[in-house]
C-alpha cells in the first residue's frame, strides 16, 4: 500500500481511471456503424478492432479502407471525425470507481489530460467526472502546443486550488511525458502500470521516473 500525503491529487484519464483500449473499440464500433450504412462493408469496425489488437496504431482506417477498396469512397477524415466525437460506451475501472467514491469530499481530487477537447470531454462525460473532480483541465483547450510535458496544465491546476507545487501529487501512466512538468515544478508523482495499459510496457525514463509504482487504485491509501 502507498499512504498519500498530500493537499491535493491531480489524475490523469485514460489507462488511468479507465481503460484507453475500451475507448478505442467504441469509437471504431461507431465507424463501423457509420460506414455500414454507407456501403456494403458491415464488418468494418471489428477489422479496425482485429488490426488495433495486432499492434496497429494511427493507420488503421488508412489501411481498412484500402483493404476494403473504399479509399475512393469514405473519406478518411469523416471517419477521424465520428471517431472523436462519438458517444463513447466506457466505465471507470471497478478500482477507479470505488476509488473515486472513497477520496475524502474535503481533499481537491482534480484531472489533467491531453487529447482532442472534443474527445476527453466526451470521456469525461461518459464517466461521469465532471460530478467528482475540480479542477479539469483539459490541455488542448490552451492549443496542442500545451499537452504534457509542458508546465502550463500543472500552472493552471497551481493557480485554480491555490497550492504550492509541494503540495500536490499526480498520478499518470504514461512515463514518456506525464511526470517530466510536475517533477520539474516539485510535485510529487505516481505511476499507475495498469496490466492492459498502452503503456504498461514502457520502461521509466532513467533521468525523471515517478516517485512510486501502482498497478491499482485500490493500492492506495490516506
Amino acid at each position: 500500500m502507498i499512504r498519500i500525503e498530500t493537499h491535493a491529487l491531480i489524475l490523469d484519464l485514460d489507462d488511468t481511471l479507465y481503460l484507453e483500449r475500451d475507448y478505442v473499440r467504441s469509437g471504431f464500433e461507431a465507424v463501423g456503424r457509420h460506414v455500414a450504412k454507407r456501403t456494403d462493408v458491415q464488418d468494418f469496425g471489428e477489422r479496425c478492432w482485429s488490426l488495433f489488437k495486432q499492434g496497429a496504431r494511427g493507420t488503421t482506417f488508412d489501411q481498412i479502407l484500402g483493404d476494403c477498396g473504399l479509399g475512393g469512397t469514405v473519406d478518411r477524415f469523416e471517419l477521424v471525425d465520428i471517431y472523436r466525437r462519438h458517444a463513447p460506451s466506457i466505465r471507470p475501472s471497478p478500482d477507479a470507481a470505488t476509488f473515486l467514491s472513497a477520496w475524502p469530499a474535503d481533499r481537491p481530487l482534480g484531472l489533467i489530460t491531453d487529447g482532442p477537447v472534443e474527445s476527453q470531454a466526451a470521456k469525461i462525460a461518459a464517466l461521469k467526472l465532471r460530478e467528482r473532480l475540480h479542477p479539469i483541465i483539459l490541455s488542448d483547450q490552451f492549443g496542442t502546443e500545451f499537452r504534457k510535458p509542458h508546465d502550463r496544465p500543472f500552472e493552471a491546476v497551481e493557480r485554480a486550488l491555490g497550492l504550492m507545487p509541494d503540495q500536490l501529487t499526480y498520478l499518470a501512466d504514461n512515463p514518456r511525458k506525464d511526470f517530466i512538468a510536475p517533477r520539474r515544478r516539485g510535485w510529487h508523482t505516481i505511476r499507475i502500470r495498469r496490466p492492459l495499459g498502452e503503456h504498461s510496457g514502457r520502461d521509466d525514463p532513467a533521468d525523471c521516473p515517478a516517485e512510486a509504482e501502482i498497478v491499482s487504485l485500490g493500492e492506495l491509501t490516506w
